[in-house]
């Protein structure tokens, strides 16, 4: 678990933010509570740490693992030669950072993920971070025990984004792996964000839905509405960007349409799908309105008249 503290006198006011890991289970390579990042402390990036966001916060770990943690910065400040020192805050550095527990404490135990004004990859025509809304971290199993973030941004065209980064360790620092675009609708999407459809045809994401959950082995599942000459009844989907072998890959799980398919209901018997919603989990892949494991997933589920939670694989 990793949460925000605040130190008291006689500890600099400007020095009292922190962030503090704690295991559930103490053990192994986890046995006690790790101070994170404090107010101030010097960034790799030759800034300090200013301001802690209120809002985004995940971590993963323990007790036989090192955590990682990350965390949204609402600012940075410049660097003025020591820890008590307070420089001055510096303009558009809202960022995502991250900290491996088995890096060497200091500037190279953290690592920046993302910064407000960034060029978003693998997104043509000049789009950019304009804010961060969601962030995920768990174990990469596959490459154990290196870690991936997940994280939500909101583009400066309106549109959404979601990237994956790899998090481990080398020569004791910090190291982030080459941005992954997951999904966006964004207009400049590559050509393999074109979605499979249950029906026939691959078509683009018109709108992303923002909130997205992920499950302890990476898995996404996203809410999204279909473009492009897709009939009008069968735009809603729920998608799946499996880790793995498939490298997050958009993978058609449940398509809406009045026509083709129905869906058995407790009390009303066969009905079609108009529409599918996830929640807006808390942070973190153990997050309350979890709706991803494995092949599992589940969603609320419109229909004609009414509504239900499906459950499928």
């Amino acid at each position: 678990m990793a949460h925000r503290a605040r130190s008291i006198f006689p500890v600099p006011v400007f020095r009292r933010d922190y962030i503090q890991v704690d295991p559930n289970i103490p053990g192994g390579l986890f046995l006690a509570p790790v101070q994170v990042v404090r107010r101030n402390d010097l960034a790799p990036s030759g800034e300090r740490f200013g301001i802690f966001h209120p809002n985004l916060m995940a971590t993963t770990g323990g007790p036989n693992v090192s955590p990682t943690v990350a965390w949204q910065m609402s600012n940075m400040f410049t660097s003025v030669g020591t820890a008590n020192v307070l420089g001055a805050a510096v303009p558009v550095s809202n960022s995502l950072w991250c900290w491996r527990g088995d890096a060497t404490p200091g500037p190279g135990s953290y690592a920046e993920i993302a910064r407000v004004g960034a060029s978003a990859p693998d997104i043509t025509g000049g789009a950019t971070f304009a804010s961060f809304y969601a962030l995920h971290v768990v174990d990469d199993l596959p490459n154990y025990p290196a870690a991936n973030v997940f994280y939500g941004v909101i583009l400066n065209t309106g549109k959404y984004a979601i990237y994956r980064r790899s998090i481990s360790t080398a020569l004791s620092i910090t190291v982030l792996g080459v941005p992954q675009l997951i999904a966006t609708d964004d207009t400049g999407a590559p050509a393999l964000q074109l979605v499979p459809a249950i029906y026939g045809g691959a078509y683009p994401i018109a709108a992303l839905f923002p909130w997205f959950s992920v499950d302890l082995d990476g898995d996404v599942l996203i809410k999204a509405t279909l473009g492009g000459t897709v009939p009008a009844d069968q735009t809603q989907c729920l998608i799946a960007a499996m880790g793995g072998t498939s490298n997050h890959g958009l993978e058609m799980r449940a398509q809406s349409n009045s026509t083709v398919f129905s869906l058995p209901t407790i009390s009303f018997g066969p009905k079609a799908i108009a529409n599918f919603a996830i929640t807006n989990p808390e942070q973190g892949s153990l997050g309350r309105g979890q709706a991803i494991a494995g092949q599992s997933l589940s969603s609320l589920v419109y229909f004609g008249g009414g509504n239900g939670v499906y459950v499928g694989k």
